[in-house]
């Protein structure tokens, strides 16, 4: 599938119109990131989201794929893992800018896809997103 500048050909609540078109991924904890509202809006919405949320995994930028994959474990960790898995085969070797607390980097989509399946993830996407696989093998 094609990357697109675009806003999303959907009529969505604007915290997950935001999250569909990001071009970055922020660690959770960088409260001054460009994405954090968005983020805890989206959480807020819920299972509800769920259409918008897998609509985004299918049609958004790489960083909005990752971010949907990531709410979407908050309420369903089988459908998130396997959100990842698709994201890793298909488009695995994409680079997404990475911005944490003390690093700027990039990783492949494919890199961020392991890291949030694994049993304890390196990269906080969402808040207490880490804490909940643990929680929940």
């Amino acid at each position: 599938s094609k990357v697109k500048d675009e806003p999303p050909s959907r009529e969505m609540n604007p915290a997950l119109t935001a999250i569909a078109t990001a071009k970055q991924l922020e660690e959770a904890s960088l409260k001054s990131g460009k994405l954090a509202l968005s983020v805890s809006a989206a959480i807020k919405l819920g299972a509800p989201a769920r259409d918008d949320l897998e609509w985004i995994i299918a049609n958004g930028s790489p960083a909005g794929r990752l971010y949907a994959a990531a709410i979407l474990s908050r309420f369903d960790q089988s459908a998130a893992k396997e959100a990842y898995r698709a994201l890793a085969a298909g488009m695995g070797d994409v680079n997404i800018d990475f911005v944490g607390a003390h690093e700027h980097c990039h990783y492949s989509v494919a890199d961020i896809a392991t890291d949030q399946t694994s049993p304890k993830p390196l990269i906080e996407l969402v808040p207490g997103y880490s804490q909940k696989l643990r929680e929940k093998p």
